[in-house]
């Protein structure tokens, strides 16, 4: 319902006033004032929808009361309208329409006239409520509105600032970079103020294959593009970057989005990765074809043992020069395979040593005078060493080895003379250096070896095969392809590791690293003399090749031993228990069927425990540990091996001081052995 104020001091005219407005607007209330200050009064506390004011009033007229109500808050937008019952002139019109009056309506008040335009301020004053209303309403969503994209605003800049990527925005017209995030700058090492002026083709490394220019027609054209890049830093360092570009327009313009994706840490796993499969691959190649070394020498030595055993028996014999003279070319060509297979074992790590502690500083002292006839006088030798130099434990024929084997190929490289420098040195290797590299020595002290020529230099091609066996690049028949290859089994078999850095023009640097041993040197280097005996002794000889097992017995008998031979080990272990005088030496191949070598021995020692054994055998595996060294208190002769090398040997077991020929009493029957355990196992219990 319709609220509606008159504002008049007679009573009458309101009376009349009220009833008329009753009657043209049934569904209103009205409410009177008799006096302008009544009536400001009661518009500010009732809030009417129309206001009907009397002008003429004592006090406060109908001007005064019309200009309070339209500079107050709550009532300047009530519909006010003016009544008189004077003649109005122009100038009160206007000063009505001055203090904001809406209507003006001059009495006699026509009843059709009021109800037009009381009902048409009530219509403007119900709009106007409702524009307010709406107006009040769109405020409130506006403000709601501002402050949701405010948030949005802040949450997307600090998506922006704090993405673990680097975000760069560029202008497509001149690839300039407008916006950044931090990680862009903290990526390449600048600050703000320096990258906002920075330019792609500074940003990208000059190495990079794929350009952002070059992509930018693709990303206008696709509106997309994801590629890998290489950006530098302001330190000059490379990153692998992997880059996402995205075109986008606003205001007419178009822009670059790109993410930098830093993969640097990726890129060089996945190229450690790569390395280390190659190295796996030459491992398990490496393994292979020492496996295969190792089998091949076996039976080539057994042959070879024939071979040159036969031909210097022979050589005994003949009187003809000539064919002595073709008897020596024989054992020539046998040794000379002999020392093939002994370089076969080395690389498969089958060699038989007998490591010593040594100071690679004295080795290469000596050695020194051997290298200087053996690569010329064109080439320059130096040597550099550390001065207080751990010592390490190996065989020094192995260290021999090493030095002249790379020495040879040094001096190859440099067929105008040159220079080949030797450096010792104490290192320190931490578990975090074996890791790196992926390496399985253990951590700890380690010599260096590090020997270093000015010659022609490799390629990668050539460097990936140098340790492989018969590989070689010298022309055919100067070389066998074993050196280098030897080298590698040396080192590895003493459990260290070897690198090689070399380019074509830029010489050749060996890095080799030992473990060092907390053992030092011992001993005062004099041979004790051996004195040898007339040979009176019993030998018992198993050997499962006939042909060997012949020359072997043929040579002991020469000498003046008494032989029993066996074919292998079960018959020997027959011979044994059967004989019955005592046996002084056990001589056995290792590798035999049924019952190898060391079998044998541990059988035989039943009945006879103060026998002497020495093995024989081009294939160590059973008589060496697992870095190729003789197992204590064994005596071995390496296949294949010449007459008096067998001689030498068996004199020197069967002479030592220690032989006291009393203690070989009767053999103990195998019954009488077991006996034996079994009280033993009784006074134990």
């Amino acid at each position: 319902m319709s609220k509606i104020l008159v504002i008049d001091d007679r009573k009458d005219n309101l009376i009349s006033v009220a009833a008329l407005l009753k009657l043209v607007v049934p569904d209103c209330n009205v409410t009177t004032a008799q006096s302008g200050t009544e009536g400001i009064r009661k518009a500010e506390v009732e809030l009417p929808d129309t206001i009907l004011l009397d002008i003429k009033m004592p006090g406060m007229d109908g001007y005064e009361v019309c200009k309070v109500l339209k500079e107050n808050k709550k009532t300047k937008r009530i519909p006010v309208i003016m009544i008189t019952a004077i003649k109005t002139e122009s100038k009160d019109f206007v000063r009505e329409l001055e203090t904001g009056a809406d209507v003006y309506l001059a009495k006699p008040i026509d009843e059709y006239v009021l109800a037009a335009q009381v009902k048409a301020a009530l219509r403007i004053k119900k709009a106007e409520d409702q524009l307010f209303l709406h107006k009040d309403i769109l405020k409130k969503a506006i403000r709601y509105k501002t402050r949701e994209l405010k948030d949005k605003e802040a949450l997307f800049r600090v998506m922006f600032e704090q993405s673990p990527n680097s975000l760069v925005l560029f202008d497509v017209e001149t690839a300039k970079i407008l916006h950044f995030n931090d990680n862009a700058c903290t990526c390449l090492g600048y600050t703000r103020d320096e990258f906002k002026n920075l330019d792609i083709s500074v940003i990208e490394a000059p190495e990079a294959e794929n350009k952002f220019k070059d992509h930018m027609e693709k990303i206008i054209a696709q509106g997309y593009d994801a590629f890998e890049t290489k950006h530098i830093t302001k330190d000059g360092n490379i990153l692998h970057i992997f880059l996402k570009a995205k075109i986008f327009f606003l205001k007419n313009k178009s822009f670059i989005h790109t993410v930098w994706i830093d993969i640097t840490e990726n890129v060089l796993a996945l190229k450690q990765r790569r390395k280390l499969e190659v190295q796996l691959n030459q491992a398990r190649k490496m393994e292979s074809i020492g496996v295969l070394a190792g089998g091949v020498a076996h039976d080539f030595n057994n042959i070879l043992s024939i071979i040159m055993g036969n031909a210097q028996l022979a050589m005994m014999d003949a009187d003809d020069d000539d064919l002595k003279k073709n008897l020596k070319d024989i054992l020539d060509a046998g040794q000379r395979g002999a020392d093939l297979t002994r370089q076969l074992l080395t690389f498969s790590r089958k060699q038989v040593i007998s490591p010593r502690i040594i100071n690679l500083n004295h080795s290469l002292e000596t050695t020194k005078k051997m290298l200087g006839r053996l690569i010329g006088d064109d080439i320059e030798l130096l040597i550099s060493n550390e001065p207080e130099l751990w010592p390490v434990m190996m065989d020094p024929s192995q260290i021999d080895q090493i030095i002249i084997n790379i020495a040879v190929n040094a001096r190859d490289a440099m067929p105008k003379g040159g220079r080949i420098i030797f450096e010792t040195a104490n290192k320190n290797l931490d578990s975090s250096y074996f890791r790196r590299l992926n390496l399985s020595p253990e951590p700890g002290r380690y010599i260096m070896l590090k020997i270093i020529d000015t010659g022609i230099g490799m390629t990668k091609e050539i460097r990936q095969h140098i340790f492989d066996p018969f590989f070689t690049t010298k022309e055919k028949g100067k070389g066998t392809g074993l050196g280098l290859s030897t080298v590698y089994g040396i080192i590895k078999q003493n459990n260290g590791f070897i690198w090689v850095d070399s380019k074509p023009g830029m010489g050749t640097c060996f890095e080799i690293y030992l473990p060092a041993t907390e053992k030092q040197e011992i001993g005062n280097g004099k041979i004790e003399k051996i004195e040898y005996h007339k040979p009176c002794e019993t030998i018992l000889i198993a050997e499962n090749d006939s042909s060997l097992l012949k020359i072997a017995e043929k040579i002991l008998k020469a000498t003046g031993y008494k032989i029993l031979s066996a074919h292998n080990g079960e018959e020997a272990l027959k011979i044994a228990e059967k004989y019955s005088q005592p046996i002084h030496m056990l001589l056995s191949d290792v590798v035999m069927p049924k019952l190898n070598g060391n079998e044998l021995a541990e059988k035989i020692k039943l009945f006879y425990p103060e026998i002497k054994v020495v093995f024989m055998s081009g294939y160590t595996d059973d008589i060496i540990d697992n870095h190729g060294v003789l197992k204590p208190g064994l005596k071995f002769i390496e296949k294949p091996f010449l007459p008096e090398d067998l001689k030498h040997i068996v004199d020197e077991v069967l002479s030592t001081e220690n032989v006291n020929r009393k203690r070989y009493s009767e053999p103990r029957k195998l019954d009488n052995v077991c006996k034996e355990r079994e009280r033993n196992k009784l006074n134990k219990n």
